[in-house]
Protein backbone atom coordinates (compact mmCIF):
# COMPACT_ATOMS: atom_id res chain seq x y z
CA UNK A 1 0.00 0.00 0.00
CA UNK A 2 2.95 2.31 0.70
CA UNK A 3 4.27 1.92 -2.83
CA UNK A 4 0.80 2.53 -4.28
CA UNK A 5 0.43 5.79 -2.32
CA UNK A 6 3.98 6.79 -3.24
CA UNK A 7 3.36 6.11 -6.94
CA UNK A 8 -0.02 7.86 -7.12
CA UNK A 9 0.91 10.82 -4.92
CA UNK A 10 4.13 11.45 -6.87
CA UNK A 11 2.05 12.71 -9.79
CA UNK A 12 0.11 15.26 -7.73
CA UNK A 13 1.22 18.79 -6.81
CA UNK A 14 0.40 18.37 -3.12
CA UNK A 15 1.81 14.83 -2.74
CA UNK A 16 -1.44 13.17 -1.80
CA UNK A 17 -4.03 10.91 -3.41
CA UNK A 18 -7.78 10.58 -2.89
CA UNK A 19 -8.86 7.55 -0.88
CA UNK A 20 -11.25 6.50 -3.68
CA UNK A 21 -8.49 6.72 -6.30
CA UNK A 22 -6.23 4.62 -4.07
CA UNK A 23 -8.95 2.00 -3.69
CA UNK A 24 -9.51 1.90 -7.46
CA UNK A 25 -5.78 1.50 -8.10
CA UNK A 26 -5.47 -1.31 -5.56
CA UNK A 27 -8.50 -3.09 -7.04
CA UNK A 28 -7.15 -2.68 -10.58
CA UNK A 29 -3.65 -3.96 -9.75
CA UNK A 30 -4.90 -6.74 -7.43
CA UNK A 31 -8.49 -7.64 -8.47
CA UNK A 32 -9.01 -9.74 -5.36
CA UNK A 33 -8.13 -6.87 -3.02
CA UNK A 34 -10.69 -5.98 -0.40
CA UNK A 35 -10.18 -4.38 3.03
CA UNK A 36 -12.58 -7.01 4.39
CA UNK A 37 -10.06 -9.71 3.45
CA UNK A 38 -7.72 -8.16 6.02
CA UNK A 39 -10.40 -7.72 8.67
CA UNK A 40 -11.20 -4.07 7.96
CA UNK A 41 -14.63 -2.61 7.23
CA UNK A 42 -13.43 0.16 4.91
CA UNK A 43 -10.23 1.18 3.10
CA UNK A 44 -9.68 4.01 5.56
CA UNK A 45 -9.08 1.45 8.36
CA UNK A 46 -5.97 -0.23 6.87
CA UNK A 47 -4.69 3.20 5.79
CA UNK A 48 -4.90 4.31 9.43
CA UNK A 49 -3.12 1.10 10.47
CA UNK A 50 0.00 2.10 8.49
CA UNK A 51 2.13 4.40 10.66
CA UNK A 52 3.83 5.74 7.51
CA UNK A 53 0.55 6.98 6.01
CA UNK A 54 -1.40 10.08 6.85
CA UNK A 55 -5.20 10.13 6.30
CA UNK A 56 -6.85 13.55 6.26
CA UNK A 57 -10.48 14.50 5.79
CA UNK A 58 -11.54 17.64 3.97
CA UNK A 59 -14.80 18.87 2.48
CA UNK A 60 -13.79 17.25 -0.82
CA UNK A 61 -13.23 13.84 0.79
CA UNK A 62 -10.49 11.71 2.31
CA UNK A 63 -6.87 12.14 1.23
CA UNK A 64 -3.88 9.87 1.78
CA UNK A 65 -0.26 10.95 1.80
CA UNK A 66 3.06 9.67 3.06
CA UNK A 67 4.43 11.05 6.29
CA UNK A 68 7.75 12.86 5.68
CA UNK A 69 9.92 10.01 7.04
CA UNK A 70 8.03 7.47 4.94
CA UNK A 71 8.81 9.35 1.73
CA UNK A 72 12.48 8.64 2.23
CA UNK A 73 11.81 4.96 3.06
CA UNK A 74 9.82 4.07 -0.06
CA UNK A 75 11.93 2.32 -2.60
CA UNK A 76 11.80 3.82 -6.05
CA UNK A 77 10.58 1.66 -8.89
CA UNK A 78 13.46 0.19 -10.80
CA UNK A 79 13.49 0.25 -14.58
CA UNK A 80 12.88 -3.06 -16.34
CA UNK A 81 15.83 -4.66 -18.09
CA UNK A 82 15.64 -5.89 -21.69
CA UNK A 83 15.46 -9.59 -20.68
CA UNK A 84 12.62 -8.78 -18.27
CA UNK A 85 10.78 -6.87 -21.00
CA UNK A 86 11.32 -9.79 -23.41
CA UNK A 87 9.84 -12.20 -20.85
CA UNK A 88 6.84 -9.94 -20.37
CA UNK A 89 6.34 -9.68 -24.14
CA UNK A 90 6.54 -13.49 -24.52
CA UNK A 91 3.99 -13.97 -21.76
CA UNK A 92 1.67 -11.42 -23.34
CA UNK A 93 2.01 -13.03 -26.77
CA UNK A 94 1.32 -16.49 -25.37
CA UNK A 95 -1.71 -15.18 -23.52
CA UNK A 96 -3.00 -13.38 -26.60
CA UNK A 97 -2.50 -16.56 -28.70
CA UNK A 98 -4.55 -18.56 -26.18
CA UNK A 99 -7.21 -15.87 -26.14
CA UNK A 100 -7.28 -15.79 -29.96
CA UNK A 101 -7.63 -19.61 -30.07
CA UNK A 102 -10.48 -19.49 -27.54
CA UNK A 103 -12.21 -16.76 -29.51
CA UNK A 104 -11.82 -18.74 -32.76
CA UNK A 105 -13.30 -21.84 -31.09
CA UNK A 106 -16.22 -19.81 -29.76
CA UNK A 107 -16.81 -18.27 -33.18
CA UNK A 108 -16.72 -21.73 -34.81
CA UNK A 109 -19.20 -23.04 -32.25
CA UNK A 110 -21.44 -20.03 -32.82
CA UNK A 111 -21.34 -20.61 -36.60
CA UNK A 112 -22.21 -24.28 -36.08
CA UNK A 113 -25.20 -23.29 -33.98
CA UNK A 114 -26.29 -20.79 -36.64
CA UNK A 115 -26.01 -23.45 -39.37
CA UNK A 116 -27.95 -25.96 -37.28
CA UNK A 117 -30.62 -23.34 -36.56
CA UNK A 118 -30.89 -22.61 -40.29
CA UNK A 119 -31.32 -26.32 -41.06
CA UNK A 120 -34.05 -26.74 -38.46
CA UNK A 121 -35.79 -23.62 -39.75
CA UNK A 122 -35.68 -24.96 -43.32
CA UNK A 123 -37.16 -28.28 -42.18
CA UNK A 124 -39.94 -26.49 -40.28
CA UNK A 125 -40.76 -24.40 -43.35
CA UNK A 126 -40.95 -27.57 -45.49
CA UNK A 127 -43.22 -29.24 -42.92
CA UNK A 128 -45.48 -26.18 -42.88
CA UNK A 129 -45.69 -26.24 -46.69
CA UNK A 130 -46.62 -29.94 -46.65
CA UNK A 131 -49.27 -29.32 -44.00
CA UNK A 132 -50.71 -26.46 -46.03
CA UNK A 133 -50.74 -28.69 -49.15
CA UNK A 134 -52.46 -31.50 -47.23
CA UNK A 135 -55.14 -29.17 -45.92
CA UNK A 136 -55.75 -27.66 -49.34
CA UNK A 137 -55.80 -31.16 -50.93
CA UNK A 138 -58.48 -32.29 -48.50
CA UNK A 139 -60.52 -29.15 -49.09
CA UNK A 140 -60.27 -29.59 -52.86
CA UNK A 141 -61.52 -33.18 -52.56
CA UNK A 142 -64.22 -32.29 -50.05
CA UNK A 143 -62.69 -34.50 -47.34
CA UNK A 144 -62.49 -33.91 -43.61
CA UNK A 145 -59.11 -33.82 -41.87
CA UNK A 146 -59.72 -37.32 -40.48
CA UNK A 147 -60.51 -38.66 -43.95
CA UNK A 148 -57.35 -37.10 -45.39
CA UNK A 149 -55.27 -38.69 -42.60
CA UNK A 150 -56.96 -42.03 -43.17
CA UNK A 151 -56.29 -42.04 -46.92
CA UNK A 152 -52.73 -40.78 -46.38
CA UNK A 153 -52.12 -43.67 -43.96
CA UNK A 154 -53.42 -46.11 -46.57
CA UNK A 155 -51.29 -44.55 -49.28
CA UNK A 156 -48.10 -44.60 -47.19
CA UNK A 157 -48.50 -47.94 -45.40
CA UNK A 158 -48.65 -51.08 -47.54
CA UNK A 159 -49.73 -53.40 -44.73
CA UNK A 160 -52.61 -51.04 -43.89
CA UNK A 161 -53.73 -51.25 -47.51
CA UNK A 162 -53.70 -55.08 -47.35
CA UNK A 163 -55.58 -55.08 -44.02
CA UNK A 164 -58.12 -52.63 -45.43
CA UNK A 165 -58.48 -54.69 -48.61
CA UNK A 166 -59.03 -57.96 -46.67
CA UNK A 167 -61.45 -56.26 -44.28
CA UNK A 168 -63.31 -54.81 -47.25
CA UNK A 169 -63.51 -58.26 -48.87
CA UNK A 170 -64.61 -59.76 -45.55
CA UNK A 171 -67.30 -57.13 -45.19
CA UNK A 172 -68.60 -57.86 -48.69
CA UNK A 173 -68.69 -61.63 -48.05
CA UNK A 174 -70.49 -61.23 -44.74
CA UNK A 175 -73.16 -59.01 -46.25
Amino acid sequence: MLNAVSLLAANTPDGRVGLGALGQYLKRTAPGFSPKTFGHAALSDPVRAYPELLLTQEKSGYWVSLKPKAVAQCRPLRPLSEPMLDDIKKTLWATSDKLRANMDAAEYQNRSIEIETARVTEELVEMAKKCREAVSRGEALGLTDDEVRFYDALANNESAVKDFHYRHIGNEISI
